[in-house]
């Protein structure tokens, strides 16, 4: 075959052809050095050409097996240079092409690339293009991007599952069988999963999409992901990050709509994402951004450990480099449009520093984005903030964070919803045991002054905030909790948590606080055409503007303390302006805002105990006579043992037999006890005893006699008065 390859140029060659079009189609690349087909597939092995595209020296790739609407390639080796496009050619009714890679490199992605009609490469083609290297996949330069309409997947897994139990395998690889493929159901991962990295890469998919096109996904899933500098652009789709550490991810393929499942059980990785300036002249934009889209677009973060880094660096070279954006603009039907959502979920922690900025906006009528976090850990900080905003006369979308261990916002830190202009702000959301800021801010604001009527107030709100912490709210140094505007009725704010505390002297505030609206040149409301009466307490005229106060919002705050906040005066304002407080002020003279505090309803006096009122005599209890006392009073000793001299002293290690001797006869004041004798003796009986002697051995020997005469008997009825004589 290279004999013939060989051949075949010389004669070209000898002839000066110079079509090279014609020329490259006839010759196939049997032994490219950065795509190399393997044999797996056996008589339908793809196969590369060199051809024109665009006047540019590209490449075709051809061949492959086809089983239904399923196209497969299988290559040794897979890499795109800078140079040129390549493209594999699809055949019609082609919906997915899915190409693995089975030898032992990675595949680096460097140029452009996609998938063209085999009958017209000039033309676009929607079919999607799955790649699975589980060697690892690297995108970098400029030039790296995907050119068709479809969807395009990378990952790291080592196959492709199918519906029928069928896998396109890069590890075991094993030719297609002959039957009726469906679409596919599942990327499966295999220890060790490689890892997908891109550096100094702008890698874009699609174009800006009209309306009611459908939208295409880029989707990269592997081991950790790295991204240190560059930008991820889907114009017109989503975006798909998936960290794995072993197990099965679950597709949906719908059209050129391609999303992802993760089961709660899957092992995930890390991601690292550093949106600093990449080292390519002339890039700006954001590093994720969605242009025009439906409301099917996204951007999923999906991972155990996400940290997502910025830059401080505010130069004209960075511009909004370092951000994870999605927004609308205009151009197209604003009735189809949303800006997509973005969502970011890892399993342990989630770090956004240095300035990192994660938004979903509106710049037009339709409405913003949402934004929701899914952790166990959420850090902002070093001026990173966490934004849903409206900079149109579109409704801002919602911020939701869901932490099940803590959120802190550190050192300018911030989550946020705004409204910049005509339009709404959304709601934020904060539901965590525990809530730290220390110089960080939570806010729902909407701000500048607009001049119109009426009509275009109304449609401005100030978005509300819900803080859930079962333990604790900590504000330190300068933090706030705000939902305040410019020019409108402040927003409501509702906390319930364990306990809300700060520093007095550190000036932290929750704030609720009404505006001004200013309406331009309203002759209409002139005091000379209406009277001042009129006006009202709250509306004032300064020339021919019209200035309306607005009312202060609600704070409601449920938690078992409160500490370190001063009370608001009757005007919902602080007292003192430099301490920590809690305001609902109304713009100009308008209303404050309602301040409501709900702690437990408890009642000290649950816990006491109902004494007796009649007071015993402490005099009854102590120092009483045993004389008086003796009376049906015994003490029965049986058996083996023996006693202290003292009620102090220790116990002898020696035992002092006492022995069971017949009871003597009682005296007439003596009385006499029953006591049964242990199983092993039946024939006698245990008597009280009488007195005591001293043994030779010094030791004391109770006996069943009084070997004194002298009283020291015990009597049932009192002891006797000679006994309780005074000495």
């Amino acid at each position: 075959m290279q004999t013939r390859q060989h051949l075949i140029r010389l004669v070209l060659s000898s002839l000066s052809i110079t079509s090279s079009m014609a020329l490259y189609c006839l010759a196939p690349f049997a032994a490219n050095a950065q795509i190399v087909p393997d044999n797996t597939l056996g008589a339908e092995s793809s196969r590369v050409f060199s051809t024109l595209i665009d006047n540019s020296p590209s490449k075709t790739i051809d061949g492959g097996a086809t089983r239904g609407l399923n196209l497969f390639h299988s290559f040794r080796e897979f890499n795109i240079t800078e140079q040129g496009i390549t493209v594999f050619s699809s055949p019609t009714g082609i919906q997915n092409i899915l190409v693995r890679v089975t030898g032992s490199n990675p595949s680096g992605l460097f140029g452009a690339f996609g998938v063209k009609p085999r009958d017209n490469l000039s033309a676009d083609s929607n079919a999607n293009l799955f790649l699975i290297n589980p060697n690892g996949i690297q995108f970098r330069g400029r030039e790296a991007r995907f050119i068709s309409s479809g969807s395009f997947i990378a990952s790291t897994a080592s196959s492709v599952v199918f519906g029928n139990g069928i896998e396109f395998s890069a590890i075991n690889p094993q030719p297609i069988p002959l039957l009726a493929i469906n679409v596919p159901t599942g990327l499966q991962f295999r220890l060790p999963v490689a890892q997908i990295t891109l550096s100094d890469a702008l890698f874009d998919i699609g174009g800006i999409r009209a309306a009611g096109q459908s939208p295409s996904t880029l989707g990269l899933i592997g081991g950790n992901l790295s991204m240190t500098r560059g930008r991820i652009a889907a114009r017109g789709g989503s975006i798909e990050l998936g960290a794995i550490a072993a197990g099965t991810v679950d597709l949906n393929v719908q059209g050129s709509i391609v999303s992802f499942g993760y089961p709660n059980d899957l092992a995930k990785a890390d991601i690292y994402v550093d949106v600093r300036s990449a080292n390519i002249p002339g890039i700006s934009g954001p590093a994720f951004s969605i242009g025009t889209s439906t409301s099917r677009s996204s951007v999923n973060i999906i991972g155990r450990n996400i940290e997502i880094r910025g830059t401080r660096d505010n130069t004209a070279e960075v511009g909004f480099f370092n951000t994870i954006s999605t927004e609308t603009v205009s151009g197209v039907d604003p009735s189809l449009i949303k800006a997509g959502d973005i969502t970011l979920n890892a399993t342990e922690q989630i770090l956004v520093r240095d300035g990192a900025t994660i938004s979903a906006a509106t710049n037009t009528s339709s409405r913003g984005g949402n934004i929701n976090v899914i952790t166990k850990q959420l850090i902002v900080q070093d001026g990173s903030f966490l934004s849903v905003n409206s900079k149109g006369s579109g409704q801002a979308g919602d911020l939701t964070i869901t932490a099940s261990e803590f959120v802190k916002l550190i050192n300018g830190g911030s989550v946020n919803t705004a409204a910049t202009l005509a339009g709404s702000a959304g709601n934020l959301n904060i539901t965590t045991p525990s809530i730290y800021l220390d110089r960080g801010e939570i806010s729902a604001t909407t701000s500048r002054d607009v001049g119109g009527t009426f009509g275009k107030i109304n449609i401005l709100n100030t978005g509300n905030i819900t803080l859930q912490a079962i333990e604790s709210i900590v504000m330190r140094r300068g933090s706030n909790i705000t939902t305040s505007s410019q020019q409108l009725e402040g927003g409501t704010i509702n906390i319930n948590t364990g306990v809300l505390a700060t520093i007095p002297s550190e000036n932290n505030n929750i704030i609720a606080n009404g505006g001004t609206r200013i309406l331009l040149n309203t002759s209409i409301f002139d005091p000379i055409s209406f009277p001042p009466s009129f006006i009202g307490k709250n509306v004032f005229v300064r020339g021919s503007d019209l200035l309306i106060g607005s009312d202060g919002g609600n704070i409601n705050i449920a938690a078992q303390g409160i500490f370190g906040f001063q009370k608001a005066n009757p005007f919902g304002q602080k007292t003192n302006p430099l301490l920590s407080g809690i305001t609902a002020s109304g713009g100009l003279d308008a209303s404050q805002g309602q301040i409501t505090f709900t702690t437990p309803e408890v009642n000290p006096s649950n816990a006491l105990i109902q004494l007796p009122e009649t007071v015993v005599d402490p005099n009854a209890l102590i120092a009483q006579n045993p004389c008086a006392k003796s009376g049906g009073s015994e003490f029965i000793v049986s058996g083996t043992g023996g006693l202290p001299s003292a009620p102090n002293d220790a116990l002898n290690s020696s035992a002092v037999k006492v022995g069971l001797v017949e009871p003597t006869k009682p005296s007439q004041n003596s009385a006499s006890a029953n006591v049964s004798a242990p199983s092993e003796v039946s024939a006698k009986r245990v008597v009280p005893a009488q007195g005591w002697v001293v043994n030779d051995r010094g030791e004391l020997v109770l006996t069943a006699y009084d070997p004194t005469g002298k009283g020291v008997n015990r009597f049932a009825q009192g002891l006797p008065p000679t006994v309780c004589k005074t000495p």
